[in-house]
């Protein structure tokens, strides 16, 4: 497996640049920053500030509250199509124009998806708090074992230095789990990720903000095997289809009801577990943040604030209170170094 990235506008070979990190240094004549100086013995030892604040937590629990509000909305309109659907395929009277109106505001909260329901939830309704909402899509050509030995390049859209294109060998000895790995290792600049399918195919992702630039820009150039030579040239990107697609249902048919019915109750069961997922989540931040010790931190700042003010008045310092300090600073105030030691000579 080779991956090598490509000149711009080009497909010849740019050789690898090493890079090496540089400590800073300051300059001549520059001085160094000082330590802080260490904070005074009597006073206790001051605490991370909004120990609470973080970042990646705040995230985390944001997007998970915003996909439990969209799932939340879609469940009962699944429910209610769902006993719908039921009903009429059992023979019993639904009217239709109830049925279309359900499937119109359906496919409404479907196509708000991305939008509505943060970037946890992708459409197969599955919900991950690690990483965001990704479209899975298929290449042609790929999608099957391969029949040839062949060393293939990809890119999306032209390539450049900021979006390089990317070698790969597709070798029909390997398994398909070598080949995925292969792919992944070597789609990862451009942001794909692949996996080995059951036909012993290749099945590609991409975060979905970034699907429209995969779907119309996605370029490969092969051998002339099995794939043309020459030049790069746009391929297909069939993406996965969703677990709804109430836009495409007919539900004056039997066998349109009966697609949307099974799709419904799909969906419905990935929504339930979407929803125990989020909820999972929350719990867990939840806890996280109950143990944060709120009160303790109260404590610590009272303690701190009496210490403090004892200071200042010079009951607890060891070599007088703030007042002589404060003298001693105005007195020796723009006394330098050279200044004591000519007094010191003197003497």
């Amino acid at each position: 497996m080779q991956i090598t990235p490509l000149r711009p506008g080009g497909l010849g070979l740019d050789r690898p640049q090493a890079s090496d990190s540089v400590a800073a240094v300051p300059r001549a004549g520059e001085a160094q920053a000082a330590a802080p100086a260490p904070a005074p013995s009597a006073l206790p030892v001051v605490h991370a500030g909004l120990r609470g604040l973080d970042a990646q937590r705040n995230t985390r629990v944001a997007g998970a509250q915003q996909a439990l509000d969209y799932l939340d909305r879609l469940a009962p309109r699944l429910r209610n199509l769902q006993t719908d659907l039921g009903r009429a395929a059992a023979g019993q009277p639904v009217p239709a124009e109830r049925l279309e109106s359900q499937r119109t505001r359906l496919d409404q909260l479907w196509t708000e998806r991305s939008t509505a329901a943060g970037t946890a939830l992708d459409p197969q309704l599955h919900y991950s708090a690690d990483q965001p909402a990704r479209r899975s899509f298929t290449v042609r050509g790929l999608d099957q074992p391969p029949q040839a030995r062949e060393t293939l390049t990809l890119a999306v859209g032209l390539p450049s230095a900021a979006r390089p294109g990317v070698r790969v060998l597709l070798d029909p000895e390997a398994t398909p789990q070598a080949r995925a790995d292969g792919f992944a290792q070597a789609l990862a600049p451009l942001g794909l990720q692949a996996e080995a399918d059951a036909a012993g195919g290749l099945r590609f992702s991409v975060a979905e903000p970034r699907w429209p630039q995969v779907r119309d820009g996605l370029a490969l150039q092969g051998e002339g095997r099995q794939f043309a030579a020459g030049r790069l040239h746009r391929v297909a990107a069939d993406p996965q289809p969703d677990v709804l697609t109430p836009r495409q249902w007919s539900l004056q048919d039997e066998g349109g009801a009966r697609q949307a019915l099974q799709q419904v109750g799909t969906a419905l069961q990935r929504t339930e577990a979407a929803r125990d997922g989020v909820r999972a989540v929350l719990d867990d931040d939840r806890a996280a943040l109950a143990g944060a010790g709120p009160a303790r931190d109260a404590d610590w700042a009272a303690r701190f604030g009496d210490a403090f003010a004892a200071q200042l008045r010079g009951e607890t310092a060891t070599r007088g209170g703030y007042g002589m300090q404060a003298s001693l600073g105005a007195a020796l105030w723009g006394l330098g170094r050279q200044r004591v030691e000519r007094l010191l000579d003197a003497g």
